[in-house]
């Protein structure tokens, strides 16, 4: 099926081939060099026969992220089938969802015993009308957006280091 599959497609492998390309599906482990020994994914009873029909078939958005497949061999798992070991990279992207720019405050300036104490009270002092809102959604808006005004009066936002 791949550059390194075993000899001719019969039918079933040809209807496979067919479902991979209707279901936009590469076929991996056939795209690998191996020894030909490891390539045979079935054994047949007589241990005369074998056979290549054991495939791992991925989106054909992430085929590169294939790096390489192999047969286990020797595995005792009551089958007559080997195991296929496949090895994968995957790249994690992060989603940033909106561009808010992340404001980081000069935290440096509550090591000033009067700067800290003034932000307690100012602060504090705000967050009883908490009580009487309803949903957590509300009070954690109220209390994220008195932080916020406090600490942009109090503190400032603190200057990036030039690189």
């Amino acid at each position: 099926m791949g550059e390194f599959g075993l000899r001719e497609r019969n039918e079933r492998g040809q209807m496979m081939l067919e479902f991979c390309q209707g279901k936009q599906l590469c076929i991996r482990n056939t795209h690998f060099y191996h020894r030909e020994q490891p390539r045979y994914t079935w054994t047949h009873p007589d241990e005369i026969h074998r056979n290549f029909i054991d495939y791992i078939l991925i989106n054909k958005r992430w085929k590169t992220s294939v790096m390489g497949t192999k047969v286990i061999r020797g595995t005792d798992i009551g089958t007559s089938h080997e195991l296929l070991l496949s090895n994968i990279r995957i790249k994690f992207r992060t989603d940033r969802g909106t561009n808010q720019e992340l404001v980081r405050y000069n935290l440096d300036k509550l090591r000033n015993k009067e700067v800290k104490t003034t932000f307690k009270v100012r602060v504090g002092g705000r967050f009883e009308p908490l009580i009487g809102l309803e949903t957590t959604e509300e009070k954690w808006r109220w209390g994220r957006d008195i932080i916020k005004e406090e600490s942009d009066s109090i503190l400032g936002r603190r200057m990036r280091a030039k690189q």
